[in-house]
């Protein structure tokens, strides 16, 4: 059985942002890069069905320039058994065009299983998973949060209001993972080590033109400081006053 997980590679989330200076990127110099956090816990899911059944590959594939290597990397010392990088140096905003470029190396894989986080936590789009599985003619089952197989048939739990559902699809099947039952591991000394030997096959990455461009980022503006207008039940018309003639939200 094999199990391919796609991760993406994403400014480190206590990265304070710079907006370059055309405007539409993000100034990357002194930025740190991480595995997107909902793509470690597909990561760890995959990694806990390796766990319990026998004769299981985890394969990770990511799209980017050739420092994703180090994140494809993490995933092998977490425990997955090999990675495949398509390099590109292209724009990839357009979630379509990630989907794209990651579709003929997954299709080429075969996989019984393919595994997403829900979103990546830069752009925070939540579309590559449901394209992908669409291009590849895969069920897909969105924001569960744990997956279990038996029987060639995939069991996903996801949140539901008052509860939990399990929803259950035959394999092959595409499932985007979000935070819930499972924490991702901590790869050991050693593991990180014997990740440097497992194989990362190298791909040119072949990109579609993109749908949309980027006309503009910028960051949201400064909040304000707090005002205290009282103590207690007397302070109750004074901030109605405020919340009415200044704030003018009610």
């Amino acid at each position: 059985m094999k199990i391919v997980v796609c991760v993406k590679r994403v400014p480190d989330t206590a990265t304070k942002i710079k907006i370059a200076a055309d405007a539409k990127a993000i100034d990357a110099k002194d930025v740190g890069y991480i595995t997107s956090p909902y793509d470690e816990y597909a990561v760890e899911n995959a990694l806990q069905i390796k766990d319990k059944n026998a004769n299981v590959e985890v394969v990770v594939v990511s799209s980017g320039p050739a420092d994703t290597e180090s994140v494809l990397r993490n995933c092998l010392a977490m425990g997955a058994d090999r990675g495949i990088l398509l390099e590109s140096k292209g724009d990839l905003s357009d979630p379509f065009v990630i989907a794209s470029a990651l579709s003929k190396s997954v299709a080429d894989e075969k996989p019984d299983l393919l595994l997403f986080g829900i979103k990546a936590v830069d752009d925070d789009n939540a579309q590559v998973g449901g394209m992908l599985a669409t291009m590849l003619q895969m069920p897909f089952i969105d924001g569960a949060i744990s997956c279990a197989i038996s029987d060639k048939t995939i069991k996903a739990k996801t949140e539901a209001e008052g509860g939990h559902q399990i929803l259950q699809a035959a394999m092959p099947c595409a499932v985007a993972l979000n935070k819930g039952d499972v924490e991702p591991r901590i790869a050991s000394l050693i593991n990180v080590r014997k990740a440097r030997q497992k194989e990362i096959k190298k791909v040119v990455a072949t990109l579609p033109a993109p749908s949309f461009q980027v006309e503009k980022l910028e960051l949201p503006p400064a909040r304000k400081g707090g005002k205290i207008v009282g103590k207690g039940v007397d302070a109750v018309p004074e901030l109605f006053r405020l919340l009415r003639e200044e704030a003018k939200v009610l």
